[in-house]
């Protein structure tokens, strides 16, 4: 298990247990409808992990901690459901100028269970992987060469948001995403994934 896989599921248990507190905090308040349009944006910490092969010889980066924006335009259908468009950027970089940047853009569903504040995202889509290495790098030390790739992606999230007003929501949220970039030039079963957990916001119009 990668780094940002246990750092993830480190993630998922703090976000579980703020969605039980704030619930119970929650009970007594008027209940506010998402409904409608929404612009929404996620920020938080996290990283990106991209492992490959070349010629029986596994490589993969080193997992820095790093950064990741999410903006998202969508359709609040129920107050159980919603769908948005979502895109995505997640980047690091350690001292030496090595740089492992993922933009990714999905199809989004958004449940809320009992239209409460805790909810759960899948989606599919698509993402570029970028690898910014500096000229004097040691290949053996770390990535093996640099990529500018596509791959497909599914993506999984989780978190608790309060509905500050009619209108505006703030909480916390965990995302995860990670597909199979398909082999090109000698490298095969190459894997790209990031994972960051901070601030999830929405405006219902």
């Amino acid at each position: 298990m990668s780094r940002n896989q246990k750092f993830a599921l480190k993630i998922l248990f703090v976000v579980a247990l703020v969605a039980v507190v704030a619930q119970a905090v929650q009970a007594h308040e008027p209940e506010r409808v998402r409904h409608g349009f929404f612009l929404g944006t996620d920020f938080g910490m996290g990283g990106a992990g991209l492992e490959y092969y070349i010629d029986g010889e596994k490589y993969e980066s080193e997992e820095e901690l790093g950064a990741g924006l999410t903006l998202r335009l969508g359709y609040q259908f129920a107050p159980w459901f919603g769908l948005s468009i979502n895109a995505r950027g997640v980047g690091q970089g350690r001292e030496d100028d090595h740089i492992l940047a993922v933009g990714s853009s999905t199809i989004t569903a958004t449940f809320y269970p009992g239209s409460g504040g805790f909810f759960f995202r899948f989606g599919v889509g698509n993402a570029r992987v970028k690898t910014e290495l500096p000229e004097d790098y040691d290949t053996a030390t770390g990535l093996a060469r640099e990529i500018d790739e596509e791959a497909d992606i599914v993506a999984f999230g989780l978190g608790y948001e309060w509905m500050a007003n009619d209108h505006f929501s703030i909480g916390l949220s965990m995302e995860t995403r990670g597909g199979e970039i398909d082999d090109f030039d000698e490298i095969t079963d190459a894997t790209i994934g990031d994972a960051t957990f901070g601030l999830s916001m929405n405006y219902f119009f």
